[in-house]
């Protein structure tokens, strides 16, 4: 049997390693050929180019099995979730996750998918309630959020002034919105 693997890190700063050392160490355990599919990116998306190309080659049959290393790293919502392993189960796609010791072929193992998932969805809610707290804490607090603006060029506005351009043309000459370019004007005026 061939096993798809899939690993998933948020951001680009993270690494897949840990993942992938304990899933190849599953899969050579257990004498599985596997192919391996790597996303990065949220886990609440489900528009993740791995994850459709591996689903893709397991509704065609070359995958018997598809191994996770933890339950968040293939989904974060219930919903998803329970369409993932729908999708697995009709394509006749065992489902295993590592962290969790669910193997999906069993009838108690879908039953802690099922549970598992109501759990991640939940730890992801909690995450963004946290984090939309702290932004209005530091709001509260005057800090700014975001990034600087980046500066308004004058001399080449005055410029494309004077070449008699309209305000859209200048707008899309700066790199600017309308708006954008008359918000800029009236902070310098």
């Amino acid at each position: 049997m061939k096993a798809a693997i899939y690993i998933r890190v948020s951001t680009e700063y993270q690494s897949t390693d840990m993942q992938l050392r304990e899933l190849e160490k599953y899969c050579k355990y257990h004498n599985l050929d596997y192919d391996i599919f790597e996303d990065n990116g949220t886990g609440t998306n489900m528009d993740r180019e791995k994850l459709k190309e591996m689903l893709d080659a397991i509704d065609n049959g070359i995958y018997g099995k598809c191994i996770v290393w933890k339950l968040d790293r293939f989904s974060r919502s219930i919903a998803d979730l329970v369409g993932l392993l729908g999708r697995l189960h009709k394509a006749d796609c065992a489902f295993v996750s590592l962290r969790e010791h669910i193997d999906f072929s069993t009838a108690v193992g879908r039953m802690q998918v099922q549970l598992l998932g109501v759990f991640a969805e939940f730890e992801s809610a909690m995450t963004r309630e946290r984090v939309t707290a702290g932004l209005q804490a530091a709001k509260a607090r005057g800090k700014i959020l975001g990034h600087a603006p980046r500066p308004f060029p004058k001399s080449k506005y005055k410029e494309l002034k004077k070449q008699k351009m309209t305000m859209t043309q200048i707008a899309k000459e700066l790199g600017f919105s309308r708006s954008q370019l008359f918000k800029r004007l009236a902070n310098i005026a």
